[in-house]
């Protein structure tokens, strides 16, 4: 099964934010809550570089002390994909996975990661934990410096 996508070429790579409610202390890893449900916000990376990508995060949900930016998550939609095929066959199961712009004022490159069917299904827990563990972490050391 290839990964489908609404006007999201398979060449192109994601980023999502990485909050402190995403990190697990006891695991010593990010949560599955990452990627688990729909309707999920990433940004792609083709339209918006790393540096302006943390930016508009850091705008948008950096909330000391109760919720950090702390990193941005980067996966490519053709291991989205391979991911999603994986998980399909592992558990017999027809599942489909799509990337749909939804351009905001602030983030002219923002998309969200779904299931195919919504209404039906959700990216689920074990598949979610799947893809958080394969997507590579860019960490933020420094607080921002507002200006």
């Amino acid at each position: 099964m290839e990964l489908t996508c609404d006007a999201c070429d398979v060449s192109e790579d994601i980023y999502r934010a990485l909050l402190t409610a995403h990190w697990d202390p006891q695991e010593q890893r990010f949560s599955s809550s990452l990627f688990k449900g729909y309707n999920v916000s990433v940004s792609r990376k083709g339209l918006k570089n790393l540096d302006d990508t943390v930016h508009i995060f850091r705008f948008e949900l950096h909330n000391p002390p109760k919720n950090c930016l702390i990193g941005v998550g980067e996966l490519s939609l053709r291991l989205l994909g391979n991911i999603v095929e994986a998980y399909n066959i592992e558990h017999n199961r027809d599942f489909e996975v799509i990337v749909v712009p939804r351009p905001k004022a602030i983030n002219s490159a923002h998309a969200e990661v779904n299931p195919k069917e919504c209404d039906v299904d959700k990216i689920t827990k074990s598949l979610a934990k799947k893809m958080t563990k394969e997507m590579a972490i860019h960490s933020l050391d420094a607080e921002p410096e507002f200006t």
